[in-house]
């Protein structure tokens, strides 16, 4: 997964440019919002799958994808802005999974580099595609792009079973036990967003009594996350709650004195018609 950043510094402004930026096209003369290419690069089928999903058919249960788990993470992740207690729990949540799956796979990765070296002096590359597949990343939570980034390490510890099964350092039913194990525990990881359940609620109304409903379909929520005081590492920042405005303005000082109409210079008759100035 590569982040491609460009901040190459522009050309000076031209003496004929009155605005004093190339080309005239922003007036004040400050940059423009920056731009990154991010793309998730594959070498297996299996890590590929991942990320695709699969849709339900009959008698086919759905597979929830990469895809599919970062567009409800982008729900969650709005709502933890919008301070709803229940989406910060979710978001604990798929961090605590990150974390063990990290792990997991760390831990996986080390038998593996143990069985190949005991391979002696054959040096064992890892394999690469010769057509690699390859997506842009276009997520809205960094907790997507971790998610992208264990797909990455699942399909690096794939390849590094297949060149341990093909070299007879690992035989081929642990290395399939290998595999599927990975492949669950990140499907798995894609199942927690699908119990978050959007209700509209925030810190204050769950704290003013109106958690029943929502504890009725997620279930209870620790006293740490309800009050506020334990949120994901990397949770974004809690959108400011507007003031309340006031019915009526508050009047300070003496009121305003109402405009003096102009007197008119004739007096209007009984019929409503000016009447006529004497000779």
């Amino acid at each position: 997964m590569t982040a491609v950043t460009d901040e190459s510094p522009k050309a000076a402004p031209d003496e004929t440019d009155l605005a004093g930026q190339p080309g005239g096209d922003d007036p004040s003369g400050e940059p423009g919002p920056l731009r990154a290419d991010i793309w998730l690069t594959l070498h297996t089928r299996k890590a590929q799958e991942l990320v695709r999903g699969r849709p339900g058919t009959e008698g086919r249960q759905p597979i929830i994808g990469l895809g599919l788990f970062a567009d409800r993470l982008r729900l969650i992740w709005q709502a933890a802005r919008d301070d709803d207690p229940y989406a910060d729990w979710w978001l604990i949540k798929i961090h605590e999974a990150i974390a063990e799956r990290e792990t997991q796979f760390e831990r996986l990765r080390q038998d593996l580099d143990e069985k190949l070296a005991q391979m002696g002096g054959i040096h064992i590359a890892v394999p690469e595609s010769v057509r690699p597949y390859r997506m842009p990343l276009r997520f809205a939570s960094p907790y997507a792009y971790q998610a992208a980034r264990l797909v990455a390490t699942y399909d690096e510890l794939s390849r590094r079973v297949l060149a341990a099964c093909h070299v007879g350092a690992l035989d081929r039913a642990g290395g399939g036990d290998v595999i599927r194990l990975g492949a669950r525990r990140l499907r798995s990881l894609f199942l927690i967003p699908m119990d978050y359940r959007s209700l509209g609620i925030d810190r204050a109304s769950v704290l003013g009594g109106l958690e029943k409903p929502a504890a009725r379909k997620m279930g209870p929520l620790p006293d740490a996350v309800l009050r506020g005081e334990r949120r994901a590492p990397l949770a974004p920042e809690r959108r400011p709650v507007p003031p309340a405005v006031d019915a009526e303005p508050e009047q300070s000082g003496a009121p305003e004195p109402l405009p003096r109409l102009p007197a008119p210079t004739t007096a209007p008759s009984p019929e409503g018609n000016p009447a006529a100035e004497p000779a």
